[in-house]
C-alpha cells in the first residue's frame, strides 16, 4: 500500500551500503548492514514494480556482505539472484559473473579439499564476465576484471600436480592486456 520510493532514497542507502562494504572497515560494518536493511525495506515495502537495477544493486551488495563474512555459498546464492533479474545490460551481468567467479575462487581456496570443479566453474564464469565487460567497452574496470581472471587461473595451477604451460601463457596474455589498459 506504500508508494514506490524515490530514486534518491534508494540510491542513498544503496551507495552507503556499497561504499562501506567496499572499504571493508569493520568499525562501519553494522552501519553498512543497517543501510542495506533500509534499502531492503524501501524496495520491498510497496506494491509497484521495482526498477531492475535497484534489485540488482541490492542482491549484489548483499552478496558483497556475504563475502565479507566469508560465506561464499551465500554470496553465490545472491549473485544468482542478480542473474535472474531481466532487462539488465551486459555491464551488470558481466560484473555479476566476475563477482561470482571471485566467490567461487574463495570457496575453492577456503575449502578443506580443493575440488577442481569449483575452480573450473570460477574460470568459466570469469571468462563470461571478461567477455561481457569487453562487449560494452568497459575499459575502466577491465584491469581489475582481468586481474581476477588471472588469479582464478593461478589458483588452478597452484593446486595442480603438473605445470600447465598453456595456462601460464594465458595468464601472461591476460596480465599483459590489463597492464596495457
Amino acid at each position: 500500500k506504500n508508494e514506490k520510493p524515490s530514486e534518491i532514497e534508494v540510491r542513498y542507502f544503496q551507495r552507503k551500503a556499497w561504499i562501506i562494504v567496499s572499504q571493508r572497515k569493520d568499525a562501519l560494518k553494522e552501519e553498512g548492514l543497517d543501510a542495506l536493511n533500509s534499502l531492503k525495506k524501501l524496495i520491498f515495502s510497496h506494491n509497484d514494480d521495482n526498477e531492475p537495477i535497484w534489485l540488482w544493486h541490492y542482491y549484489n551488495i548483499k552478496a558483497n556482505y556475504a563475502e565479507w563474512n566469508e560465506d561464499y555459498s551465500e554470496a553465490v546464492k545472491n549473485y544468482k539472484k542478480c542473474l535472474e533479474i531481466p532487462t539488465l545490460g551486459a555491464f551488470e551481468y558481466g560484473a555479476t559473473f566476475v563477482n561470482m567467479a571471485i566467490a567461487y575462487r574463495f570457496k575453492y581456496l577456503t575449502s578443506n579439499t580443493q575440488k577442481v570443479d569449483i575452480i573450473n566453474k570460477s574460470i568459466k564464469l570469469g571468462n563470461l564476465g571478461v567477455y561481457l565487460k569487453q562487449t560494452v567497452g568497459d575499459r575502466d574496470e577491465m584491469p581489475v576484471v582481468l586481474h581476477n581472471q588471472a588469479l582464478n587461473l593461478l589458483c588452478k595451477i597452484l593446486n595442480s600436480d603438473d605445470s600447465n604451460e598453456e595456462l601460464c601463457k594465458e595468464i601472461i596474455n591476460i596480465t599483459d592486456e590489463a597492464i596495457s589498459i
